[in-house]
Order: structure tokens, then C-alpha cells, then sequence
């Protein structure tokens, strides 16, 4: 590691995800550490096909020398995360509400990646909501993570994300276990983030 380099913790739903935050970690010169994959929609329940299939995927696009934790619940989590003394914990696309022990690991704490203009569509699944309500565009939201779900403060927003222009049609077996039949996300694409907050 260099000087001003941060150990990061990476969370998220599958290798697209991973892929997208991997190489932003890296490029802004830190060392992501460990990838986190939850390996089911809800604490304490089993592993899916789904789910297996999408491990699997992961365990074989892993970057050489990084570690990949499936926990099952947030207090397995912490537990974990502990060990890696991390300075960041960076999230895109997980279910679970994580805990203040699990945010407490990280010596700066967590952000997240939301895909929505916050407060709207606060929670799991945004795009999907925005797709069947209809909105003809969506925006991408990194904030603070706090105790809740989507409420800490915002870093940067960025809206007018056309769904007709830049979303694609996935199978979100991967990342569900199989239970939504299919949906859509955001494809990869990066746009200018303009600042509009801070960490309190």
C-alpha cells in the first residue's frame, strides 16, 4: 500500500457490481481487501440455486490475493470484517440493513451506492420501483451509511438517467435467488457526480 492508500471492504450483489467498484477502488489508488456477497435475500435463510450460481461467478472473477466472505447474518459479518482492520466499507446493491457494529469496523465508516435520487425510493430494489411506477428516468445517490436504510448524508447525486436509454434487461436470479423473475438495472455507465453534501 502507498501513502494515502485505504483498505476497502467491497459489498455487493454479483461480479457486474463487484467489476464496477473493483476498478473505481483501484483507480483512485486504494486497496480493496475483501469482497462481501450476502448469500441469501434475508439473514439465517438458505443459500438458492440462484444464489450458489452467482457465488460460483464470483469466486471465479476474484482478483488474486483478495478474500470473498459470504456471511450469513450482519453479526457474522462484524465478526469478520474485524479482522481486516478496513478504513472503508463501499456498498452497491445489498439487501440488508447493516448493523453499527458492522459500520464500526470500518475506521471512516461505509457509503453506499443507491440507485435512485434520495429520499425516493428509499430500500432495497429502487430501479425496480421506478420501472413499475412508470418514471421515465433514474438517478444514482452515494451517501453515508447510518442505522437505518438510505438516510445517512448525501456525498454526491446525479439524475436525468433516461430508463429507455440506460437500462438493460438482466436476470435477477443471480442476484435474488430466483424470486423476482426478472427485472431491470442500471447499465454501466459513468456520468459526472456533482457534490451537494457532507459527512456530518
Amino acid at each position: 500500500m502507498t501513502a494515502g492508500s485505504l483498505r476497502v471492504v467491497l459489498v455487493s450483489f454479483g461480479v457486474s457490481g463487484f467489476r464496477v467498484l473493483h476498478e473505481a477502488c483501484v483507480r483512485a489508488g486504494h486497496t480493496p481487501v475483501a469482497f462481501v456477497h450476502a448469500r441469501s435475500l434475508r439473514q439465517r435463510k438458505p443459500t438458492g440455486k440462484g444464489s450458489a450460481q452467482t457465488i460460483a461467478a464470483i469466486a471465479e472473477s476474484l482478483p488474486p490475493g483478495t478474500d470473498l466472505l459470504l456471511p450469513g447474518s450482519v453479526d457474522g459479518l462484524a465478526r469478520a470484517l474485524a479482522g481486516y482492520a478496513p478504513d472503508l466499507i463501499v456498498v452497491y446493491g445489498l439487501a440488508w440493513k447493516l448493523s453499527r457494529a458492522v459500520l464500526r469496523t470500518a475506521r471512516l465508516g461505509a457509503i453506499n451506492v443507491h440507485t435512485s435520487l434520495l429520499p425516493k425510493y428509499r430500500g432495497p430494489l429502487p430501479v425496480h420501483w421506478a420501472v413499475r411506477n412508470g418514471d421515465p428516468e433514474v438517478g444514482v445517490t452515494i451517501h453515508w451509511m447510518d442505522d437505518d436504510f438510505d438516510t445517512g448524508n448525501i456525498l454526491v447525486r446525479k439524475g436525468g438517467i433516461r430508463i429507455e436509454e440506460d437500462l438493460v434487461t438482466v436476470g435477477v436470479g443471480q442476484e435474488t435467488g430466483g424470486r423476482h423473475g426478472r427485472q431491470r438495472r442500471p447499465a454501466r455507465r459513468e456520468h459526472s457526480l456533482g457534490v451537494v453534501g457532507q459527512r456530518r
